[in-house]
C-alpha cells in the first residue's frame, strides 16, 4: 500500500491520497466494530472520530493490528483495484469474524421427549 521503491524509499506523491483518506475510513471501520462488539454483549464505549492518522484508536491490539488494516486497504482500493480491494475486504471479514466467535456463548442443550416417535423407537 505504501508504494515502496526499489530502493526502499517511499513514493509519497502517491500515497497523498491513502492519507487523505484513511483518517475518515478508519473512522468508520472503528464504529462499524464497536457497534458489532455491542451486538455481541461486549461493554466498549463509544469511540471519538479520528481526525488525522496520528489519533489514536481506542480497541484491542489484536483488533487494531489484525483486522482493521485489511479493512482500510479493501476500502482504499475499491477504486484502483476490486479484485485486491476484494481479496483484503474479505480477509477482514473473516479475521472480524473469527474474533466476534470469541464472544459467543455456548447454549444449553435441552432434552425434550420424542412425542411423535421422530427417531422411529
Amino acid at each position: 500500500m505504501d508504494e515502496r521503491k526499489n530502493d526502499g524509499s517511499v513514493e509519497v506523491n502517491s500515497t497523498k491520497d491513502y492519507k487523505a483518506r484513511s483518517p475518515g475510513i478508519l473512522t468508520v471501520l472503528q464504529t462499524e466494530i464497536v457497534m458489532e462488539l455491542r451486538r455481541v454483549g461486549a461493554q466498549i464505549d463509544s469511540l471519538d472520530e479520528l481526525k488525522n492518522m496520528d489519533a489514536d484508536i481506542d480497541l484491542d491490539d489484536d483488533i487494531c493490528l489484525g483486522i482493521i488494516p485489511y479493512g482500510l486497504a479493501g476500502r482504499l482500493l475499491a477504486q484502483e483495484d476490486s479484485a485486491l480491494s476484494n481479496y483484503f475486504s474479505s480477509l477482514y471479514d473473516d479475521k472480524f469474524g473469527k474474533y466476534l466467535r470469541t464472544y459467543t456463548k455456548k447454549s444449553n442443550q435441552e432434552i425434550r421427549p420424542d412425542v411423535y416417535n421422530s427417531l422411529l423407537r
